[in-house]
């Protein structure tokens, strides 16, 4: 499940698809009896990816 951690932070970092985009492309892939743990792990990793972000954006904004 790692994986799928580190796959919601790329997305809530680069934005480059969107959080349904890429929730979709899970249902397509994944088994439905290991569905929901991966949703799980990959809205962590989005929430840990925001909070980083916003983080950041404290320390650089304490910087200026």
């Amino acid at each position: 499940l790692s994986n799928m951690i580190c796959l919601g932070v790329t997305q809530a970092v680069t934005q480059v698809v969107t959080k349904e985009q890429l929730l979709a492309s899970l249902k397509e892939r994944v088994s439905a009896k290991h569905l929901e743990k991966n949703v799980q792990a990959i809205e962590l990793g989005i929430e840990l990816g925001q909070k980083e972000l916003a983080g950041m954006q404290v320390q650089a904004a304490q910087s200026a």
